[in-house]
């Protein structure tokens, strides 16, 4: 009996667990090298909440998925300069499929420019259940990527 007890609650922490982060493009030189002058680099990382941490956060950048966040990730990678749009999907316990069938979501947009290092914050709603996806400061991003692991690549 004590051994059934221990299993059913390993199972339920297992189960419990948040996401893992992953992206599927390269991550960048996180180690602090510079960044190419034909780039921009892009950090996005979660902000440490309760709400929704136990669903990942489907990051999008001119439709192209480019990485999932969980809840103690970030996602690092350099983009060609310009226009870059990106997406932020709350997504159900399985990527690309959404609880009831549809992803909700925040799109975004920034100018990348040459050289520059760019740092997100990505946040569920409490009460709408919505992404919400908010440029910080480089010292805010760095704070936060510092408590933060870099996203598995795949």
């Amino acid at each position: 009996m004590r051994l059934l007890s221990i299993t059913i609650l390993l199972l339920a922490i297992v189960g419990c667990s948040s996401p893992t982060s992953y992206q599927t493009v390269p991550l960048a030189d996180a180690t602090g090298s510079p960044v190419a002058p034909d780039m921009c680099r892009v950090y996005v990382a979660r902000s440490a909440q309760t709400t929704g941490s136990a669903r990942a956060v489907v990051f999008r950048i001119g439709g192209q998925t480019v990485g999932v966040l969980g809840e103690s990730g970030y996602l690092c990678m350099d983009r060609p300069v310009g226009r870059v749009v990106v997406e932020a999907l709350y997504d159900g316990p399985k990527v690309d499929q959404p609880l009831d069938g549809s992803a909700i979501g925040n799109v975004g947009q920034f100018d990348g420019e040459p050289g520059v290092t760019y740092y997100f914050r990505v946040w569920i709603d409490p009460s709408s259940k919505v992404p919400q996806t908010e440029r910080i400061s480089a010292d805010e991003g760095r704070a936060l990527i510092a408590t933060r692991e870099p996203a598995e690549v795949r």
